[in-house]
């Protein structure tokens, strides 16, 4: 692996560690400064709300000014959104620091995926991106416990002082990224060009319902333990197992993909977590629970950065950045139609019926992406 991409994995590394070392305690902020539940909701929100439209703009600046300097600014915004934490003492200006924190967060992703996804070499690039995943999840893994630790030292506002340190942290580092150049003279393929394309909007669609289905286990496993009769030790066991699972798997992508070939890694994850997400609806015991936690957490710790190779596949140089922006869309639609759609099948049909649509909805997935024709290149 060259030393652009370790060094990229490393900025996101130290980005995760900042990211999640403040994000969660945005809603504690809020509240110590009076703010009831639906103004916490939506204050928080903004952090989410920013991505979706902000995506595609971020990447014509990728285009633009290149992947450098966009990781900079992404990296600067954040350090700055954080730091106004530190002295904020309005409602508003959380909600305006979240704003920053979110633009910033795509500023910085997008501009690893293009550097990472273009990679010449196919299984350097597929090994980079599962090194990638597996520092974005150790940075979301590690960053609550250093958040926390700040916060029980120095208090709700000061405990951000944490995440601006290791932020100015990621900022030195993208610093010593090399040079790259913006598209100056060929203008990217507009994105009303992009989407006739019927590969690139099947795949686009496939990596949206895959999160659509995935994103569930958080929000929903825990009410279902509870409902089961678990205590709250046990379920954060389990959610810790699922985590981890995830994570320690991510290294091992490249490999994978080199003995089975990506198709069949990612329909076989999809089955695989289909299955399991499935049966978590049907188990009712601690360690069954725990074994099938562990397996979806193997698979779908698989499938979900394998939906980044699939989409640079049919990319070209000209219009790789907006195809990775309209996948982070996306994303971003499936995640938040989740808990709304399954909410509403929870409330009608019980919660374990959340499990098994969503394992039917990833056992779908796997037809689609076995007909969709991920080589095609956009013109």
């Amino acid at each position: 692996m060259n030393k652009t991409a370790l060094l990229v994995i490393l900025i996101n590394f130290i980005h995760c560690l900042a990211l999640y070392a403040s994000r969660p305690y945005l809603s504690i902020l809020a509240t110590y400064l009076g703010a009831g539940a639906e103004q916490v909701g939506f204050v928080v929100s903004m952090y989410s709300v920013i991505q979706v439209i902000c995506t595609l703009y971020v990447s014509r600046l990728i285009d633009r000014l290149g992947q450098k300097k966009c990781e900079i600014i992404g990296a600067g915004i954040y350090t700055l959104g954080v730091f106004g934490l530190v002295f904020t003492g309005k409602l508003w200006l959380i909600g305006l620091y979240a704003l920053f924190m979110g633009a910033a967060h795509c500023f910085i992703l997008l501009s690893s995926q293009s550097i990472l996804t273009g990679i010449g070499m196919e299984e350097e690039r597929d090994k980079a991106v599962g090194y990638f995943a597996f520092a974005n999840s150790a940075g979301a893994f590690i960053g609550p416990f250093i958040g926390g630790f700040m916060q029980d030292i120095f208090g709700v506002n000061k405990g951000f002082l944490g995440a601006v340190v290791i932020s100015l942290l990621s900022l030195m580092a993208a610093v010593f990224l090399p040079k790259t150049k913006g598209q100056s003279a060929s203008a990217p393929t507009p994105i009303g060009g992009i989407i006739k394309n019927p590969a690139v909007v099947n795949n686009i669609l496939l990596s949206g319902a895959v999160f659509f289905a995935t994103d569930i286990i958080i929000t929903y496993l825990p009410l279902y333990g509870a409902e089961i009769g678990l205590t709250a030790t046990a379920i954060g066991l389990l959610l810790s197992a699922n985590g981890m699972a995830q994570m320690l798997v991510r290294p091992f992508l490249g490999y994978m993909c080199a003995l089975m070939t990506k198709d069949r890694t990612f329909q076989l994850c999809l089955f695989l977590g289909g299955m399991g997400t499935a049966c978590l609806g049907v188990v009712k015991s601690f360690y069954p629970l725990m074994f099938v936690a562990i397996i979806v957490g193997f698979t779908l710790g698989l499938a979900n950065p394998l939906t980044l190779i699939t989409v640079s596949d049919i990319s070209t140089p000209k219009n790789r950045n907006q195809i990775l922006a309209l996948r982070l869309m996306s994303n971003y639609a499936g995640q938040t139609i989740s808990p709304i759609t399954f909410g509403a099948l929870a409330s009608i049909t019980g919660l374990a019926s959340v499990f098994w649509s969503s394992g039917g909805v990833m056992l779908v997935c796997v037809y689609a992406a076995n007909i969709i024709n991920k080589r095609t290149i956009v013109e």
